[in-house]
């Protein structure tokens, strides 16, 4: 029975931690630079009121820029991130258009997945998201844009300069079959996910497909896996933030926590996949408390609500991806392992 027990705990230790080697503390900080220090700049410049709309806009380019630049080198990373700034101005403060914008996306990464860009779209879609949120304003535009525009300057240049382009090793291509499917599902998703998160989740409804957005990342072969350790590192990210909230009124303490969050999450992400959602979410929390100036308590439980409708309608999307395959293309499904 001990020897069970003892097996039982070992493989839960395994799932909790990968045991790879955590990123330098070198490779960390230069993430933080790169995505960090845009932001910051915003607010030095423009004041305290810019947290809400500017800051956040410098952030969601220099932030899709950066790994972007990872898996697919400076050129890819500056079309995705353009591409996605103009879609987020085109859905700004209009629900309407993200129904139709977000769809559009979807297919667009769908085609990139088929050349072997997958990631960097998707990455760059979870920004758009966050531009059918309370946070942009709409009355800027021009301004917006171009701040948007120099952090993703910034983030690219950083890149650059510390070599930090083309460092996760090349994507495999997928099929034109696999890339239809997958880009049918995914647009399925993002009208469903964006059409639900408005009418059921109010001012926060982005939360619904930023989360679906994140769980539609590759690798796809782990969707199951990855679902359940995304769901517990955001339900104990919630419950932190929740904590933190209830003990600490501090401003800045909630501002360090933010930043913190970030950069441990960047370095222990081959660690543990569990403790980097953890912290990500932790990080996003804080972020948009200090930006849309709520309850950091209402918007913890806001994600918890969205985490688990997504996540239903991801595994929902899967069975029925599981299914199209098995009678379209039946040899290829075959050729590939769910976990």
């Amino acid at each position: 029975m001990n020897g069970l027990e003892n097996m039982r705990l070992r493989n839960c230790k395994q799932w909790l931690i990968e045991g790879r080697s955590p990123i330098p503390w070198k490779f960390a900080a230069i993430a933080t630079l790169a995505i960090v220090v845009p932001p910051a700049l915003v607010v030095a410049l423009f004041g305290s009121g810019a947290v809400e709309s500017l800051s956040m806009a410098s952030f969601l380019a220099a932030m899709p820029a950066y790994f972007a630049a990872q898996y697919a080198g400076i050129a890819i990373a500056m079309v995705v991130t353009v591409v996605t700034g103009l879609a987020g101005l085109l859905s700004l403060g209009d629900p309407s258009m993200a129904l139709v914008v977000g769809p559009v996306l979807a297919v667009m990464a769908a085609i990139g997945g088929h050349h072997g860009i997958a990631r960097p779209c998707l990455q760059a879609m979870l920004a758009w998201t966050l531009f059918t949120s309370p946070f942009l304003q709409p009355d800027q535009p021009a301004l917006l844009f171009g701040i948007y525009l120099a952090a993703m300057v910034w983030s690219l240049g950083v890149t650059k300069l510390f070599g930090h382009t083309f460092l996760m090793g090349e994507e495999k291509p997928q099929s034109r079959g696999y890339a239809t499917i997958f880009g049918i599902l995914f647009a399925v998703g993002m009208l469903i996910s964006i059409g639900f998160g408005t009418r059921y989740f109010g001012s926060h409804g982005y939360w619904f497909s930023l989360t679906f957005v994140l769980l539609a990342l590759p690798p796809h072969a782990q969707l199951f896996n990855r679902t359940l350790k995304r769901v517990l590192g955001t339900l104990v990210g919630a419950m932190i933030v929740i904590a933190v909230g209830k003990l600490i009124d501090a401003t800045i303490v909630h501002v360090l926590l933010a930043i913190i969050s970030q950069l441990f999450a960047v370095r222990f992400m081959p660690v543990s996949y569990v403790g980097a959602t953890t912290l990500l979410t932790i990080g996003i929390l804080e972020m948009v408390a200090l930006s849309n100036q709520v309850s950091i308590n209402a918007i913890a439980f806001e994600r918890l609500g969205a985490v688990g409708a997504a996540s239903l309608l991801a595994i929902g999307l899967v069975a029925v991806g599981v299914l199209m395959f098995h009678i379209i293309a039946p040899e290829e499904w075959r050729s590939r392992k769910l976990g």
